[in-house]
């Protein structure tokens, strides 16, 4: 995932490489991005090489091409499609439930003198699984 920043900088850089094909100076994408420095420029551009989006190329000045554009940068983010999606992934209550009690039994096997703590645990966690399933009320 990308700063704004550096979203930017990626679209400014394969915009200048698709128009005049060469990548801006420092200078250029200082100005463009509103940067206070030409150093500030090289730290968005060696972020984004090691992120994978640009490449350098060797033995050639301003010399980069772009490996992934922006458009590449991050999937949309989608919205957990019920509140156990949430919580544990594919987790079904119900499966959420077994899995807070594994664990808890898993604990208590290698520490029994836990068990009392552990069984509060599990039953905060049920509790708390229970009000994320159910329907929520509209905030007043």
């Amino acid at each position: 995932m990308l700063t704004p920043v550096q979203r930017r900088a990626l679209e400014v850089i394969d915009a200048r490489l698709r128009a005049d094909g060469v990548a801006p100076t420092r200078t250029e994408l200082m100005a463009a991005l509103d940067l206070r420095s030409r150093s500030g420029a090289q730290r968005v551009v060696d972020a984004l090489i090691e992120r994978g989006h640009l490449r350098r190329l060797p033995r050639q000045a301003r010399a980069l091409e772009v490996v992934r554009g922006a458009a590449e940068a991050a999937p949309a983010a989608r919205p957990p499609a019920a509140p156990e999606d949430a919580i544990g992934g594919a987790l079904a209550l119900p499966e959420a439930q077994g899995l807070a009690l594994a664990c808890v039994l898993a604990a208590a096997a290698r520490d029994p003198a836990s068990l009392p703590r552990l069984t509060d645990l599990r039953d905060v966690t049920v509790a708390a699984l229970a009000r994320l399933s159910s329907p929520s009320e509209e905030p007043r």
